[in-house]
């Protein structure tokens, strides 16, 4: 199962979560990382994608 959330909400919550340990851009680029390995595993084997809307 796959659950997207929109970029700048993963960002901002990881932000969030711990702004002591990552900046604003930091936090932007460990998202598109996630991004990015979670686009590579939709492309493997097939599952069930969920979309998360805020």
């Amino acid at each position: 199962m796959f659950l997207l959330r929109h970029p700048a909400s993963i960002a901002i919550s990881w932000h969030e979560a711990s702004p002591d340990k990552r900046t604003p851009a930091e936090a932007a680029a460990d998202a598109l990382r996630y991004m990015k390995a979670t686009e590579r595993a939709r492309k493997a084997p097939p599952g069930v994608t969920v979309r998360m809307r805020t």
